[in-house]
């Protein structure tokens, strides 16, 4: 093979030829685009989707736990992993990956199991102001007077939001609280001092005393039921 070489002047001349032809092709590559973007902007090709956003949550826990569902009559189930819809007063469980649904009204309650203590809920308690004998509460504290709670959650639609294409669904969670007293009265309540011994009649010296000397609060969900715990100590000492 015979090399040929170009003179440096020849050499130039087409290096520049070919990078005004680059250049040139380039531009028109940008021209079409700008075109078509054009033309789908002023047509119906181009549009935002506005998708509803959703916040919050339905769920007491948004994973799945352990724990078991108590079925009527008595039975339970195995241990399982499974959720509670506050929405929909439902409890959720895995099976084979799938996820299945049984309503409050179906069950007697269910429990998730934790340390250093089971998390209870239960059905059956009535009161026609507050919620029906279908709802299922947590049970803080089951004694002589009774603890409840009950955990919802409320889908709030179409909520507008600055700055979010399309409307917001917001979960908004709420927990109300229950004292169910020796008569069987349901009071709703504040885990506040007055609130709680305005329902108890007796024993409130003592019962002052020994929060006083524990350091125990009436508005920690703990202390509260070892506060109960010692009311019903100090009732029964009294029958």
């Amino acid at each position: 093979m015979i090399l040929k070489f170009i003179p440096m002047k020849k050499l130039l001349f087409i290096l520049f030829a070919f990078s005004t032809l680059v250049s040139t092709a380039m531009a028109q590559m940008d021209n079409q685009v700008v075109m078509n973007t054009s033309e789908l902007v002023s047509g119906q090709g181009v549009r935002v989707v506005t998708i509803d956003t959703y916040e919050g949550s339905p769920y007491l826990t948004d994973d799945f736990v352990k724990g078991y569902i108590l079925l009527k009559d008595g039975v339970r189930t195995q241990n399982i992993l499974l959720r509670y819809n506050m929405t929909n007063n439902q409890v959720e469980f895995l099976r084979k990956d799938e996820v299945y649904g049984i309503k409050g009204a179906k069950i007697d309650g269910f429990i998730i199991i934790a340390r250093p203590f089971d998390i209870v809920f239960k059905n059956g308690f009535r009161n026609n102001k507050h919620f029906d004998g279908d709802a299922l509460l947590r049970v803080m504290y089951d004694g002589t007077n009774k603890l409840l709670a009950q955990h919802k959650s409320q889908l709030m639609k179409n909520i507008s939001s600055y700055g979010v294409a399309g409307d917001i669904n917001k979960y908004v969670s709420d927990t109300d609280y229950y004292l169910i007293t020796v008569d069987g009265k349901v009071h709703e309540i504040e885990l506040k001092k007055d609130d709680i011994l305005n329902l108890l009649p007796h024993h409130h010296k003592e019962l002052l005393k020994y929060v006083n000397k524990n350091n125990l609060s009436f508005s920690n969900k703990q202390n509260l039921k070892k506060i109960l715990y010692y009311y019903d100590l100090l009732e029964k000492d009294d029958e």
